[in-house]
């Protein structure tokens, strides 16, 4: 974990293993009316629920200044959503 202004604090996370699901969908439209071909534009959509295999928090190690860290975990989300948009011009040189 690096601090602010660079160098390492010696602070690091124990390794934590997420296990879940998600389902998703999306679209895809292609501009092939336009003069100019390959270009698409793309909408996902994604949602994700995990259960934390060893608990709800991850215990932080360590010490800042000589000073040990104790008692303090990382809580993290257990589920996210996404979405996004993107305009793409994919490349096709060989025609196909």
């Amino acid at each position: 974990m690096a601090i602010p202004g660079g160098g390492f604090s010696g602070v690091s996370l124990a390794s934590h293993t997420y296990e879940g699901w998600f389902i998703g969908s999306g679209f895809e439209y292609a501009f092939d009316w336009l003069p100019v071909s390959g270009l698409f534009l793309k909408t996902e959509y994604r949602y994700a629920q995990y259960a934390g295999s060893n608990g709800d928090s991850i215990p932080v190690t360590g010490a800042i200044a000589g000073f040990p860290v104790t008692g303090i975990a990382l809580q993290s989300k257990l589920s996210t959503q996404m979405i996004s948009t993107e305009l793409v011009w994919r490349f096709n040189w060989a025609g196909h």
